[in-house]
């Protein structure tokens, strides 16, 4: 298998492509959509079968290239959080204050199955769970992507292991962590102002206001930190520990480290924007994957390299190759200096992916 770390800027696009089978997480970038759109037609060939496709968020800077890559390539299923209509309300909120809104995602977040029918692709939704609640159940369920011919379909809350036929030993597991703290806040928050919005034609009056529109970019303003809703993780990896080297083909620098740092294992985390902040937050994480942590040998650090969503613990359990994607010159300074220094003080490897097609990460992954 074939993992590569996209060089898109800030954003996120990521692909793992084994014999007969293709998957990618996340597909935008706030640098520039037309870096997607280029990476894509280089990476691969015009109605290439792309057997599933996992976003994290409704972010521009994570969802903005599905549009080209569904037109482009032959999806056969995607794999969407389960949203509630407070989180579509907050979620047309952020789009539209940060100007990352645009005809699709407004329609791919109100109406996913609607929107995504044309393309003639299974859409699954996951369910969410409140990273706030420790005494969830949680039960196991495996959907095999060639064996299930249903259009749609919600996957109840639980690990979800998603197989294929063409690579039996491996699972892909997310979770879609669902945030209530920051939408509850900003509720507060237009609450004062006597701002309500229940529904999206609430928001669509507000926004053409001007008065009501300042007034709720001030309230949204007001909300701490970085305002993020659900992100759904990813873990992609054997079903299994079974420890082997990953070769990498790409900078000679972080070949070495490979081939003769450590031998590390074949699992990756995928994180998109998820908040891991704190020992609650850091302990839900960590309870969900606790069966697979072992088997974890690369990380992609959440939000870019945020300090807000960084947690320490993340690389003390070993060792990893720490991915970050952040565009050269980005509005938010991503990544932090605390959380590469972080990375680094507990034996990671941080390794930036921008812009610049020279630092993509493309490595192989054999078993042992």
């Amino acid at each position: 298998m074939i993992r590569t770390f996209h060089p898109i800027g800030q954003g996120a696009f990521y692909s793992e492509r084994f014999e007969e089978f293709t998957v990618i997480y996340d597909c935008g970038s706030a640098t520039s959509i037309t870096l997607v759109e280029k990476e894509i037609r280089r990476t691969f060939p015009e109605n290439h079968l792309i057997n599933a496709v996992f976003i994290s968020h409704f972010h521009g800077d994570h969802v903005n290239g599905l549009e080209f890559l569904l037109n482009y390539c032959n999806v056969g299923s995607i794999f969407l959080p389960l949203l509630n209509d407070g989180e579509k309300v907050q979620l047309l909120i952020h789009n539209a204050i940060q100007e990352t809104d645009n005809t699709f995602i407004r329609n791919l977040i109100l109406n996913p199955i609607e929107t995504l029918n044309e393309f003639d692709c299974n859409v699954y939704f996951i369910s969410p769970i409140d990273e706030n609640q420790e005494n969830q159940e949680i039960e196991d369920v495996i959907v095999t992507i060639e064996d299930n011919n249903q259009t749609t379909g919600n996957l109840p809350l639980g690990k979800i292991k998603i197989l294929s036929n063409k690579i039996p030993d491996w699972v892909f597991i997310p979770f879609n962590f669902q945030r209530t703290e920051r939408r509850q806040k900003l509720k507060e928050e237009l609450t004062k102002r006597n701002i309500i919005i229940d529904n999206i034609n609430d928001f669509n009056s507000i926004w053409n206001n001007s008065q009501q529109k300042e007034a709720l970019i001030l309230a949204y303003k007001k909300i701490p930190g970085d305002f993020n809703t659900n992100s759904m993780t990813l873990y992609s990896g054997l079903d299994e520990h079974r420890p082997y080297f990953e070769k990498y083909a790409g900078r000679r620098m972080l070949g070495y480290y490979f081939d003769h740092y450590f031998p590390t294992v074949q699992g990756c985390l995928y994180l998109g924007d998820y908040d891991a902040k704190g020992p609650l937050k850091w302990g839900s994480l960590y309870s969900k994957y606790k069966d697979y942590w072992n088997s974890i040998g690369v990380i992609q650090i959440p939000h870019h390299g945020s300090s807000h969503n960084y947690n320490k613990e993340i690389n003390k359990i070993h060792p990893v190759i720490s991915i970050i994607s952040a565009g050269k010159l980005n509005r938010h300074d991503h990544p932090d200096s605390s959380t590469i220094k972080n990375i680094v003080l507990d034996g990671g490897i941080p390794i930036i992916i921008s812009e610049d097609p020279k630092t993509g990460i493309k490595y192989r992954v054999n078993r042992r």
